[in-house]
């Protein structure tokens, strides 16, 4: 709980801007992120599906990055509860061990999809070594996120 909590103080204080753009960019959900999540589990399983174009994060990445840190500020708050219990209403204590149990269940299971998605899914390696290196090759980009590369890389920005 401890690490949690100052990871999540370190990541706000120190890296701020960055957050900021992140949750612009995570809350930019529109008629293409629902119609990507709909179609994404048809792709997921071998068949081909033509996706919508998407932002920097496609709809599933979107989802990923509200559920994750809500699972675990869940998780931070409820520890801390069930920690010092004393401190609490015993109704509040009650609460958060299912509060605790559901996010933790939830959580995990979000990592393992993340975990396999971006690193064993066979249309998934390019993001891999775009996470380890820093970059993906343009053509990629343009294909997986071609909202986010037009307007960033498209003919309004060669102006």
């Amino acid at each position: 709980a401890v690490f949690m909590t100052l990871f999540i103080i370190i990541f706000v204080v120190f890296n701020f801007k960055a957050l900021v753009n992140w949750i612009k960019d995570i809350l930019r959900f529109g008629k293409n992120d629902i119609i990507f999540v709909m179609k994404f589990p048809l792709e997921f399983l071998g068949f081909p599906v033509k996706m919508p174009p998407q932002t920097k994060f496609n709809g599933g990445e979107k989802g990923n990055s509200i559920i994750t840190p809500t699972c675990v500020i869940l998780l931070v708050i409820s520890g801390y509860i069930m920690w010092f219990p004393s401190l609490f209403a015993p109704g509040l204590v009650r609460i958060a061990y299912p509060i605790h149990d559901i996010a933790m269940v939830l959580s995990t299971f979000m990592v393992c999809m993340h975990g396999y998605l971006g690193s064993f899914h066979p249309g998934s390696g390019e993001s891999f070594w775009g996470m380890w290196k820093g970059t993906v090759r343009a053509d990629w980009a343009k294909h997986h996120h071609a909202i986010w590369y037009e307007e960033t890389y498209g003919e309004k920005k060669a102006e």
